[in-house]
């Protein structure tokens, strides 16, 4: 058996996934907000072949990301002409370093989150149902919200 603890000095946090472990005991995945009617990370129509994710913060597994100007991101076209259910999705990708807002497509049932603790871990921010992208208008929030005391800017 190995223990393990940190962060101490010469027993430093040295691996993305020790620092994930550790940080998701503070904070559930999801978008991070000091109002529940807040609009942190809505995610609303923008156009034909685009929604809109609107500037917050969230937690995605022990990774912190933060948006602070709307950002457009495409929706797939969906060729097959019938209702399709795809997410909006918050993906934490240990091997890019990031945690990015995309578009994942599904099909007649919601496309399946990855979850893997020590590669890409995705949580919904909102999911879209619809023929085409015409419909890009119809959003629905999904995944937790917090509403966590002291919550503000990170700078």
């Amino acid at each position: 058996m190995t223990e393990f603890s940190a962060p101490f000095d010469g027993s430093s946090i040295a691996t993305e996934l020790q620092w994930s472990r550790m940080a998701r005991r503070w904070g559930l995945d999801g978008v991070h907000t000091t109002d529940p009617a807040a609009t942190d990370l809505k995610v609303t129509g923008s156009g034909v072949a685009t929604v809109a994710v609107a500037p917050g913060m969230a937690f995605v597994n022990g990774f912190f990301y933060y948006l602070d100007v709307t950002k457009n991101v495409a929706v797939t076209a969906n060729a097959g002409g019938t209702a399709r259910v795809d997410y909006v999705i918050l993906r934490a990708d240990q091997s890019a370093n990031s945690v990015t807002a995309v578009y994942k497509t599904g099909g007649t049932t919601p496309p399946t989150l990855t979850q893997a603790e020590d590669g890409v871990w995705e949580v919904p921010l909102a999911q879209r149902t619809g023929a085409d992208v015409q419909l890009a208008g119809r959003a629905h929030r999904l995944g937790l919200q917090s509403t966590r005391a002291g919550a503000g800017h990170p700078g």
